[in-house]
């Protein structure tokens, strides 16, 4: 075999959820750092044929296993995420992500933020204020 085909496809996907968004998620292959994935990215590997463990962390912590062997093909997916507890939860997936499209929100820019915030602002500053007269002079 060539050295092109004796490698496999692994594509680990995070699910984009809002428990430990900010933390990025650590993956080791066969005990070694192959990366890390933040909150609703991909990481692409390339790894050789043979039984690999595939550990999941926050830290130094290892909270998940997945094992592939043989049985599992050239191309492997898979999906993980982090629950509100801290805890991973990861599972082979047999969606194909090479043609997932991902894009992000496209944010407004800091002036229209502004723009829109100082009339909130001052109009929650008017309530607050009314109320608190009408509370103490009756």
């Amino acid at each position: 075999m060539g050295d092109v085909q004796s490698k496999r496809s692994v594509s680990i996907k995070r699910e984009n959820k809002v428990a430990f968004s900010a933390r990025k998620l650590r993956i080791l292959v066969d005990g070694q750092d192959a990366g890390y994935i933040e909150n609703g990215g991909v990481l692409r590997l390339k790894l050789p044929y043979h039984d690999t463990d595939i550990a999941f962390s926050i830290g130094k912590k290892v909270m998940q296993h997945i094992y592939i062997d043989d049985s599992d093909g050239e191309e492997v997916n898979i999906v993980c995420s982090i629950n509100g507890s801290g805890g991973i939860i990861a599972s082979k997936s047999y969606i194909d992500f090479s043609q997932a499209v991902y894009s992000r929100k496209s944010r407004l820019p800091l002036i229209v933020r502004i723009i829109i915030a100082i009339p909130i602002v001052i109009i929650m500053y008017y309530l607050i204020y009314s109320s608190f007269n009408s509370f103490l002079f009756g």
